[in-house]
């Protein structure tokens, strides 16, 4: 497993390479008197070239031995996972985003993570009600209400 992990910090330590090169050759730190437009992108490419290099250094030595990718029995997870995801992206058209992510909270919970009926669908309804007062009523986001909800 190691192995990966060296090879990813590697990936991970050249791309930190080309973003700072970029910020500091192609966008420029300064203009006149203000800050550039490579300012950000240098403080991002030289904090995952230090968290690149964590992760090599943290990874150095022999690695572990082999294991199997899936256990038996493990891949169902993953799969509801995406499945939840799929039917929230699809049905967000009908039953609207407040409805939805309240039926994804009580769904992940209920099926992928195996809770009792009543805290699935307790947090599916307190999620629901956090969401909407923190977008519609403080931000004034408008979300979707969904064909269903609008007739």
């Amino acid at each position: 497993m190691r192995r990966w992990q060296r090879y990813a910090s590697l990936v991970l330590l050249l791309t930190a390479a080309v973003v700072v090169f970029q910020a500091l050759v192609r966008l420029g730190l300064r203009m006149g008197d203000q800050p550039g437009p490579g300012l950000m992108p240098l403080v991002l490419g030289v904090l995952l070239g230090a968290l690149a290099a964590a992760l090599l250094a943290g990874n150095l030595g022999p690695g572990e031995a082999q294991a199997p990718f899936w256990a038996a029995g493990t891949w169902w997870r993953p799969l509801g996972a995406v499945a939840l995801m799929a039917g929230f992206a699809f049905g967000l058209r009908w039953i609207g985003f407040m409805a939805g992510i309240g039926l994804l909270v009580a769904g992940w919970l209920l099926i992928l993570e195996r809770k009792r009926l009543w805290v699935a669908a307790l947090s599916g309804a307190v999620t629901a009600t956090v969401v909407y007062a923190l977008f519609v009523v403080l931000l004034k986001v408008p979300l979707p209400m969904g064909s269903l909800l609008t007739r």
